[in-house]
C-alpha cells in the first residue's frame, strides 16, 4: 500500500512539473513553381492536404519554410483560425518566407521581427558564400488563457554555402541572445544540414539548446530522412528539419507525418516535424517575469511620446515643438485634440496633413544614446468619413540627421475609429533618431485613384539596443 501510495505521489509530481502541453511543429511547404505542375505536384492540389495534415493534427503554432506570399495567403483562406508573421526573404512579400503561424484565439502576438543571415542582419543580404538571402523571423508570443510568454524562431538555412550554414548557427544564438534573453524560446526550420554534417556541430556550442529528437519520450518514424523529394521515404540520415528548445520545455512525442495523398503523392518534398511538447511549470512565472522587466527596462525615459501636455499648435507649416521627449520638428504636421485623431491615449495625437504632394514629417530633433531595439507607434486614419487611406514609413538617421534610412515596410493606415500598432524591430547600436515619412502622393481631388487622407499618429515608443 505504502509503495502504491508512493508511486502516486511521484506521478502526480512529475504531471504537476508540466503546466502546459502544445502541439507544434516545422514544415517545409516547397514552394509554388512551375516545374512542379509538370510532374504533377502543383501548389494547388498539394495545398488542401497540408491544411489537412495541420488540422488533424490540432497544431497550436508552428514554422513553414519556402512559402510565397500566394501560399500563406491559400492557408489563411483555408484557416482562418491562425494568424501569421514573418517577411519575404527578398524584403516585404518577396520571395520565400519562413513564416510563424498561431491560432489567434489562443495566443497574442506581443513582438515580431526578421533578421537576415549574413553580416548585415538588419537589412535585406547575403550572407557569406550563400547563393540566396537568407532570414530568420521570429515571434513573441503569450498564451492568452496563462499569460505564459515565450520565442519562436524559425529559419532555413542556404544549401549551397557551408560556411554561410556553419557561421548562421552562431549568428542566430547571438540574435536570441539579444531578443529573447532568458526566456523561453523554440528554435525550429530546415537547417539543409543532417546530424552527421560538419557544420551540425556547431549547435554543441550552445548546450542550453537541445534538439527535440535528442530529448523525446517518444519518437515517432524515426531513422527517416525529412526529405523525400516527392519520390519515396528514404531510410537514411538526411533529417534536416529540426527544433531546438531552451530547457524550460520537455518534448513528450517527435512524430515524422509521412501522410500521401491520391496516388501516394507526398503533399511536401519534406515531411513535416510534429512535436507534443510540455511547459515546465518554473518556467511560466521566470518567463512572464522576465518578459515584463526587459521590456520595461529597455523603454527610454519619457518615451513613448504620447503629446500631451505640450503646446496646442494648429497649423501645418513646418515648426519646432518641445514636447515631454525632446524637440521635435514637425512639418505639414499638427498637435491638435479633436475627436477625429483619435488619441489612443490622453486627448491629443499628431496629424498629417492630406493630399500632400511632398513628404511630411514628425521628427525627432535630437538623437538617443543607446541606440534602438524596437520602435511602435499607435496609428490611423484621420477618422472623418471622408479621409481616404494614407501611407506612411518609419525612418532613422545616425549622423544627426543628414541623412535618413527607411526601415521595415511601408504602413497602410486605413479609416479606423481606433488606432493599430505598427511595430519596428532594430539591430541599430549608437546614437539615433527617427522620423514618420507620411508620403506625398497627391490630391485625390485631382486623381480620383490616389489615396492620400489624413494620418493620425500617438504613442511614440523607443526601446534601447
Amino acid at each position: 500500500m505504502r509503495k502504491l501510495l508512493l508511486a502516486a505521489a511521484l506521478m502526480l509530481a512529475v504531471v504537476g512539473s508540466f503546466a502546459q502541453d502544445f502541439t507544434i511543429a516545422t514544415y517545409n511547404l516547397r514552394y509554388d513553381n512551375e516545374g512542379d505542375k509538370v510532374k504533377n505536384n502543383a501548389w494547388k492540389d498539394r495545398c488542401p492536404h497540408i491544411v489537412e495534415i495541420i488540422q488533424k493534427n490540432n497544431l497550436d503554432f508552428f514554422g513553414v519554410q519556402e512559402g510565397l506570399f500566394n501560399q500563406l495567403a491559400d492557408l489563411m483562406r483555408a484557416m482562418p483560425a491562425y494568424e501569421y508573421t514573418g517577411l519575404g526573404r527578398e524584403g516585404g512579400r518577396e520571395g520565400e518566407h519562413s513564416a510563424i503561424f498561431y491560432k489567434r484565439d489562443k495566443f497574442s502576438l506581443l513582438d515580431a521581427g526578421n533578421f537576415w543571415l549574413s553580416q548585415t542582419p538588419e537589412k535585406l543580404s547575403k550572407g557569406w558564400d550563400a547563393k540566396y538571402e537568407r532570414l530568420c523571423s521570429w515571434a513573441q508570443l503569450k498564451d492568452k488563457s496563462t499569460g505564459f510568454t515565450f520565442y519562436m524562431f524559425n529559419t532555413h538555412f542556404d544549401h549551397k554555402g557551408k560556411v554561410a550554414r556553419k557561421l548562421s548557427i552562431a549568428l542566430i544564438f547571438e540574435q536570441i541572445g539579444k531578443i529573447a534573453g532568458n526566456a523561453p524560446v523554440i528554435l525550429s526550420g530546415d537547417f539543409n544540414m543532417d546530424p552527421i554534417d560538419e557544420a551540425y556541430a556547431e549547435f554543441a556550442k550552445f548546450p542550453k539548446f537541445r534538439s527535440a529528437y535528442d530529448i523525446a519520450e517518444s519518437l515517432q518514424n524515426a531513422n527517416l530522412a525529412s526529405v523525400n523529394t516527392f519520390d519515396s521515404i528514404k531510410h537514411t540520415h538526411e533529417r534536416i528539419d529540426h527544433i531546438f528548445f531552451s530547457p524550460d520545455f520537455k518534448v513528450s512525442s517527435y512524430k515524422m507525418e509521412l501522410d500521401t495523398y491520391g496516388d501516394n503523392k507526398f503533399p511536401s518534398d519534406h515531411f513535416p516535424i510534429i512535436l507534443n511538447i510540455q511547459v515546465k511549470k518554473n518556467a511560466e512565472s521566470t518567463a512572464t517575469k522576465n518578459s515584463v522587466e526587459n521590456t520595461a527596462a529597455k523603454l527610454y525615459p519619457s518615451f513613448p511620446e504620447d503629446f500631451e501636455n505640450a503646446p496646442e499648435k494648429t497649423k501645418y507649416d513646418r515648426a519646432g515643438i518641445k514636447l515631454k521627449t525632446g524637440d521635435w520638428i514637425l512639418d505639414n504636421c499638427v498637435i491638435q485634440n479633436t475627436a477625429n485623431d483619435v488619441p489612443s491615449s490622453g486627448a491629443y495625437a499628431a496629424r498629417f496633413i492630406k493630399d500632400n504632394t511632398s513628404s511630411a514629417f514628425l521628427q525627432m530633433d535630437f538623437d538617443l544614446p543607446n541606440g534602438a531595439s524596437k520602435v511602435t507607434i499607435a496609428y490611423s486614419s484621420y477618422a472623418a468619413k471622408a479621409d481616404p487611406l494614407c501611407l506612411w514609413t518609419l525612418e532613422y538617421s545616425t549622423d544627426k540627421g543628414k541623412t535618413w534610412q527607411q526601415t521595415g515596410n511601408e504602413v497602410v493606415a486605413e479609416n479606423k475609429r481606433s488606432k493599430a500598432i505598427a511595430m519596428f524591430n532594430l539591430n541599430i547600436q549608437g546614437p539615433v533618431r527617427f522620423r514618420i515619412n507620411k508620403f506625398g502622393l497627391g490630391s485625390q481631388t485631382i486623381d480620383p485613384s490616389i489615396k492620400n487622407g489624413r494620418l493620425s499618429i500617438d504613442d511614440f515608443a523607443v526601446y534601447k539596443y
